[in-house]
């Protein structure tokens, strides 16, 4: 009978289960050290990851908007006019204050043509002779004048005398040949053959 043979089996078996596990722990050991790299350094490292790669520079492309333009755009463009300068407060009340100095404008009122006439006949008056001064022959030949009105203001169209009953105005004949040239505040200037004299009212 084979029965006997049975129990030498068990040692192989656990000598073989031993050496499996055994087998094992080296492949985890190895496996473990194999990660670690425990115969490497960390300063080849260190200087490999601090060593930065350079790359080769290329010079910047132009782009449309570049400096170059700018000048032909500012060249173009015409310069703004100057803006007025405001006068300052202080140049403003200076100005005023100029302005307040000056003496004011004397205002000279409108005289009518008409009013001014009498200051300008008065010297006329005065050179031309009177009734008395005539020569006797034609202070002889001018008829008597009764003077019954005399009427004078500025305006010449309301001047008036009344002469041998009649009312005349300037430039009217008072006798044949006697014309009323003028009425003045004091007279009249009358004139007869070439002859201009002053005649009073009295």
């Amino acid at each position: 009978m084979l029965v006997p043979l049975a129990e030498p089996a068990a040692p192989a078996r656990s000598r073989t289960l031993s050496y499996g596990l055994l087998a094992a722990a080296l492949v985890a050991a190895g496996v473990v050290i194999g990660s670690l790299r425990p115969w490497q350094t960390e300063r080849p490292a260190a200087a490999t990851a601090a060593a930065p790669v350079k790359l080769p520079e290329s010079p910047p492309k132009p782009t449309a908007t570049g400096s170059t333009p700018a000048p032909a755009a500012q060249m173009a463009a015409p310069p703004a006019p100057d803006a007025p300068k405001r006068q300052s407060p202080p140049a403003a009340r200076s100005a005023a204050k100029a302005r307040a100095a000056q003496p004011p404008h004397p205002v000279v009122a409108a005289v009518p043509k008409d009013a001014a006439k009498p200051a300008a006949d008065a010297p006329r008056e005065q050179k031309l002779p009177a009734f008395s001064e005539l020569p006797v022959p034609i202070q002889q030949e001018i008829p008597s004048l009764a003077i019954s009105a005399h009427a004078y203001s500025p305006v010449a169209r309301e001047r008036l005398v009344g002469i041998n009953d009649r009312v005349l105005r300037e430039g009217a004949e008072a006798a044949p040949g006697l014309v009323l040239e003028q009425i003045t505040p004091d007279g009249m200037i009358m004139s007869y053959k070439g002859y201009r004299f002053r005649r009073g009212v009295r």
